[in-house]
């Protein structure tokens, strides 16, 4: 009887591995064998994937100016970036959403780099912009304030709260990883055992920037599309009786 019971659980172990061969589950040894006979267990993974519709944009905006001296080219700057402060806050965009991203000023020269022709200057803030909707209308407000000197460095866009659908994700992916190790345990011939560890990976796909440009007859079309957030699980089982 022992000779069987050992031949059937060869068998059941040659099955499992010729199973995880196709696919991310797998028969394995856990660390401190995990109370199982052996030390042997079911590892799987899972997947969870939800997507959501960003909230929150950002935008890095400003001037650039040149003019025939240091002082000139800084002070023109300076004043083209307030105008832009100032349309975003009579807008509603809070104090803490605005801050100073960049401000600088150098020499331009000639084509020999002998001479020094002028002065470059600019100024540029990075807003958070809650109302994504109006965020088209605003950026144009900005230009329109900034004049030929602005620039728009790019758009990105975030979701400001995860939490529900890092949730969601989660559920997906424990429950895509348990199916997988019951598929794997029924093939191999055995019962899965009581759950050993439990790992999790990954996150919310970083926002993208999008180059845009200020459109003086009207609003700037603003399409914030879709994020995905995407969790995966490892779960190791052990093997029942």
């Amino acid at each position: 009887m022992q000779r069987n019971l050992l031949a059937g659980l060869a068998a059941a172990t040659v099955a499992a591995v010729l199973l995880a061969a196709c696919s991310d589950a797998k028969i394995t040894t856990p660390a401190g064998g995990g109370g199982t006979a052996g030390g042997a267990g079911i590892a799987a993974t899972g997947t969870g994937r939800v997507t959501g519709t960003p909230d929150t944009a950002t935008v890095n905006l400003g001037v650039q100016v040149r003019a025939d001296t240091a002082a000139a080219a800084l002070d023109r700057a300076n004043q083209g970036a307030a105008a832009v402060i100032d349309v975003l806050r009579r807008n509603g965009v809070d104090e803490a959403d605005i801050a100073t991203s960049n401000l600088s000023i150098y020499p331009v020269y000639d084509e020999n780099g002998q001479r020094v022709t002028g002065y470059e200057a600019s100024n540029t803030v990075t807003a958070t912009l809650r109302d994504v909707d109006g965020a088209g209308t605003l950026i144009d407000a900005t230009a329109r304030a900034a004049g030929d000197d602005v620039v728009l460095n790019g758009i990105s866009f975030s979701i400001s709260d995860t939490g529900e659908m890092m949730q969601q994700a989660r559920q997906q992916a424990v429950e895509a990883a348990q199916a997988q190790a019951e598929e794997l345990a029924a093939a191999a011939g055995v019962s899965l055992g009581e759950l050993i560890s439990l790992t999790e990976s990954g996150g919310v796909t970083p926002p993208v920037p999008y180059a845009t440009q200020a459109d003086m007859g009207g609003g700037v079309p603003i399409e914030p599309g879709t994020q995905e957030l995407s969790l995966t699980v490892t779960a190791v089982y052990a093997i029942g009786g």
